[in-house]
């Protein structure tokens, strides 16, 4: 259980990342809130709380940076919403999200769907992040 919340973390941060300058989101200290939920799991997972420091130089992937085992399918761009998906290969692990993100200024609210195949295993979960503007990264 604990490998598969580091997966969605990860998806979720590269999704985030990968789509947050194409919205004008503002660089800066960033507080973000991730609530998920989880197909067939009977317990509640704790809200995540994370504050992170974004810079354009650092969030916006070099090709050094980019990992050969996910591609991003789709994007598109309406108003101040941007839609995605993103498809992660690696070995026997398929992992897809598909998501929005509305910028709204000094806060965000983004909604994914993440599902990992693994054999004959499917996981999905569901999760919404708010993201609140703190200021200058310090």
């Amino acid at each position: 259980m604990k490998s598969f919340l580091s997966i969605l973390v990860v998806v979720f941060l590269a999704a985030v990342y990968s789509t947050a300058f194409a919205s004008g989101i503002q660089t800066g200290l960033w507080e973000i809130k991730t609530e998920t939920q989880m197909e067939g799991v009977n317990m509640k997972i704790p809200v995540q709380t994370i504050q992170t420091c974004i810079k354009s130089d650092k969030y916006i992937p070099t090709e050094q940076e980019k990992n050969p085992n996910c591609k991003t399918v789709y994007t598109k761009t309406e108003g101040n919403t941007v839609k995605w998906k993103m498809v992660c290969q690696e070995n026997a692990t398929k992992i897809e999200t598909t998501g929005s993100m509305t910028n709204m200024g000094k806060s965000f609210k983004s909604q994914s769907e993440t599902i990992i195949t693994e054999g004959n295993t499917r996981h999905v979960s569901r999760s919404n992040i708010n993201g609140t503007y703190l200021g200058p990264c310090k």
